[in-house]
Parts: structure tokens; sequence; C-alpha cells
């Protein structure tokens, strides 16, 4: 089974793509497991690189997806505004 044929078709439905990066004093571990249960809770597709000092992301999901990823994301104390 391929990743289209998972939660989103992004060849059927309109999706967002997300580009973004944040430096920070980063816990690697603690953050790999939020990333990881967030992209696969959300059908997410894309690349993740984090490090000690910090993340870079570049993401594609549903519309509907990626508004539930941000608020996630927000709600971070690393990525609060």
């Amino acid at each position: 089974m391929s990743a289209l044929s998972t939660k989103s078709c992004f060849t059927c439905e309109p999706y967002r793509i997300v580009l973004f990066y944040r430096y920070f004093p980063a816990d690697v571990e603690q953050l790999q497991a939020i990333f990881k249960e967030t992209c696969d809770d959300l059908g997410m597709l894309g690349r993740v690189l984090i490090a000690t000092e910090g993340v870079n992301a570049t993401l594609a999901a549903s519309h509907a997806d990626m508004d539930d990823f941000i608020s996630r994301m927000e709600a971070l104390e690393c990525f609060s505004k």
C-alpha cells in the first residue's frame, strides 16, 4: 500500500504545503516523538529534520489536517508565538 492511499489522497483533494524552521535548544527525542505521532495521526507527507539546534520541515496535508497540525504545533511551548 502506498503512502498516497492512506488518509489523504493528494491527487484527489486540495492540499497545503508548509515549510518552516525554528532555532531553539531542542530535545531531539521528545520532538521526534511529537512529530511522528502528529504526522502519522494526520496522514501527513514530507520531511522533518530535528537537531539540538531546532527544527526544519516541509510537510503536506489536506487543508483541515494542516490547520490541525498548525494548532498542535502552536500549542507547544517551543513554537508558541
